[in-house]
């Protein structure tokens, strides 16, 4: 780790190339020497003024942006107050995490659907319902920070102004491993609430334990981040090899509070073996209390939560991090898509004298869970039944579709056998009207003839009625069928221009919600310009009436000065003739104390020109011309008494 100074730190900034991290310079973290001001970017202007800073005054955190970079203008329709370098924005929500990006929301009435403002290493980024766009993009440079001296204060507990957060998906708190040097360096210099202790080469197998008192908080080294500690920490005796309790002590640190055992060492870290007087110093050094909680907790049976300590030990086998539990990186965050360079992976680089961390942390696998056999098999038998079930009513809906299909053939050959209209052509229709007719004719023949038996007529009857009834019925059936067509016509027809109607009223309704939707949208807008135009307006006014005020105080000051220098002028006339002009016994002295005399007669009417006079530039240049009427008429006696009375007090001159 590169170190500025003691008061300084940096974060390595990495970035994916084909597949692989690379180097893109470093982040610089400074501790100024004044408090409650973050500032950003100081490095990258002339001045070394800042991109944007965050002040906190009177338990408000405001945003200063500098006017300088067009990249931000957009943000100034939202801006709270300005001067002539900085617009002001009002901030809520403000959160620092570990690689120093901070994020927070605008606290602007109008600017309450505007999202979240994240300020990195590589720019300034705006998001919105997950979508991200950059506001400020920096190619080969990176934003680096200057935190205040009270920076505790300000994220010394979740109450405080500041949130302290390990990244946006992680909960817990943290800050960056690179900065325990910084926090021992402001602790020397009589910062407050900070207390840091390192024990170094310690245990079985030399580890590192960094621990800081940082505020409420209490932070202990794990890789990359100072981690908070939310369930305190554990000292239970060792165990060697071969499982027999030792002098020594094992102390598990427990980030994470859990009510499974297995589960705690899961956000656990383990220093095991070492010495009582080590144990003993870390204990003084730990609050005795957190909360109403013991900090450390110490257990003197040898099997106390067996479990726990050989599940945390399990971790120290080949491959795995070396005395520590493996925990999510939730320092890494995804590339955004809209600026892959910009937000790039930037992990806080663990430091190389930290013997804790062997190589990048592995995932632990889930815990494997055993189910009770018994109830393996009701929910087998419970699944192969409930897959069973709907086979048979599959099968069951199958076999009455068959019986359906069955009944349908049955019926169709009864319906084969009645008569359909469609299989009678017209031409059979028309030959059987008329053997009926000519049946039905020959009857009534047969029967007026004289001497013809009554059994031919019969039979001719009944043969052109066996023949006219069906001919009639499948007449019949024809027309209504005819009617009935055309009935149906004239009803599809009618459902048609109904379903037009319909359609059209449809349409007409969507052409209206448009109409509605676009004209909102205008009122919108026309608000939004409105709203925008009264704000640049309001602007304008303001700037106007500072220009005024300005020109007031400077036409103000024109009117003391000339009044100062009247004033002066007067005294210096009158100081010489009271105590020189007065006894002069020359002539040309008593010409002198004669015209002194004059002027300054003159000058006081002046006076009382300047004092009576409204201040504006057109009285200031008539005072003016009156001035330089009594400096040209009474030059000579002014320059002369100046100069002969500032030789001697006791002469007469």
């Amino acid at each position: 780790m590169e170190q500025k100074d003691s008061l300084s730190f940096t974060i390595p900034q990495k970035q994916k190339v084909n597949g692989k991290y690379q180097d893109i310079g470093s982040q610089v973290v400074s501790v100024s020497n004044y408090n409650d001001t973050i500032n950003f970017g100081k490095n990258l202007t002339e001045s070394h003024s800042p991109v944007c800073s965050i002040i906190k005054n009177d338990n408000q955190l405001y945003l200063m942006v500098n006017k300088n970079f067009e990249q931000l203008k957009d943000l100034q329709i939202f801006s709270d107050a300005e001067n002539e370098d900085y617009n002001v924005y009002k901030l809520k929500n403000v959160t620092m995490y570990a690689n120093e990006d901070i994020s927070f929301a605008l606290n602007n009435p109008d600017a309450k659907s505007f999202g979240n403002i994240t300020i990195k290493s590589k720019g300034i980024i705006h998001e919105k319902n997950g979508v991200k766009t950059t506001l400020l993009k920096l190619e080969s440079e990176n934003l680096n920070v200057e935190l205040p001296k009270n920076i505790v204060e300000l994220t010394q507990n979740d109450a405080a102004p500041i949130q302290l957060r390990a990244s946006k998906q992680a909960k817990r708190c943290a800050l960056p491993a690179q900065m325990f040097e910084t926090l021992k360096a402001m602790e020397a210099n009589g910062s407050p609430n900070i207390k840091v202790k390192e024990w170094a080469n310690v245990g079985k197998k030399g580890q590192t334990l960094r621990i800081a008192l940082y505020g409420d908080r209490i932070l202990v080294g794990d890789g990359v981040e100072l981690k908070e500690v939310y369930a305190g920490f554990k000292v239970v005796p060792d165990m060697g090899n071969n499982g027999e309790v030792t002098d020594k002590k094992d102390l598990i640190v427990r980030f994470d509070k859990s009510s499974e055992k297995v589960g705690e060492s899961k956000n656990s870290k383990l220093v095991d073996g070492l010495s009582p007087e080590i144990i003993k110093e870390i204990t003084e050094f730990l609050p005795q209390e957190k909360n109403g909680e013991k900090v450390v907790d110490e257990e003197t049976k040898a099997d106390i939560e067996k479990m726990q300590i050989e599940s945390i030990k399990i971790l120290t086998k080949p491959g795995i991090k070396v005395g520590i539990n493996a925990f999510e990186n939730t320092n890494a965050e995804p590339a955004l898509q809209s600026l892959e360079e910009v937000n790039a992976f930037t992990p806080i680089q663990p430091e190389p004298d930290t013997p804790v961390v062997v190589e990048e942390p592995t995932p632990e696998p889930e815990p494997i869970t055993v189910p009770d056999p018994t109830k393996e098999e009701t929910v087998q038998e419970e699944k192969q039944e409930n897959a069973e079930q709907p086979k048979a009513e599959d099968k069951q809906e199958d076999n009455q579709n068959g019986k359906d299909d069955k009944t349908d053939g049955k019926d169709g050959k009864a319906k084969d056998k009645k008569p359909d209209d469609k299989q009678i052509p017209g031409w059979k229709l028309l030959l059987s009207g008329i053997f009926a007719i000519i049946a039905f004719a020959l009857c009534i023949a047969t029967a007026l003839l004289p001497g013809i038996p009554f059994a031919i007529p019969l039979m001719t009857g009944l043969l052109g009625a066996a023949t006219a009834i069906p001919t009639l019925a499948a007449s019949g059936r024809y027309v209504k069928k005819a009617i009935d067509k055309k009935a149906a016509k004239k009803k599809a027809k009618k459902a048609a221009a109904k379903e037009k109607s319909e359609e059209k009223q449809t349409d007409n309704q969507k052409t209206e919600e448009k109409a509605v939707v676009k004209e909102q949208s205008k009122k919108k807008q026309k608000d939004k310009t409105a709203s925008k135009q009264e704000k640049a307006e309001k602007k304008a006014e303001i700037k106007k009436q500072n220009e005024a005020r300005a020109s007031q105080e400077e036409t103000d000051q024109k009117f003391n000065d000339i009044l100062n220098k009247t004033n002066n002028t007067i005294d210096t006339l009158e100081d010489y003739n009271n105590y020189y002009g007065k006894d002069a016994k020359k002539a040309e002295n008593q010409e002198l104390y004669k015209d002194s005399k004059e002027c300054v007669d003159e000058l006081k009417e002046l006076r009382d020109q300047i004092v009576n006079a409204e201040k504006n530039n057109e009285n200031y240049n008539k005072i003016m011309e009156s001035a330089a009427n009594i400096k040209s008429k009474h030059s000579n006696t002014i320059k002369l008494i100046k100069r002969t009375y500032n030789k001697s007090s006791t002469q007469e001159p």
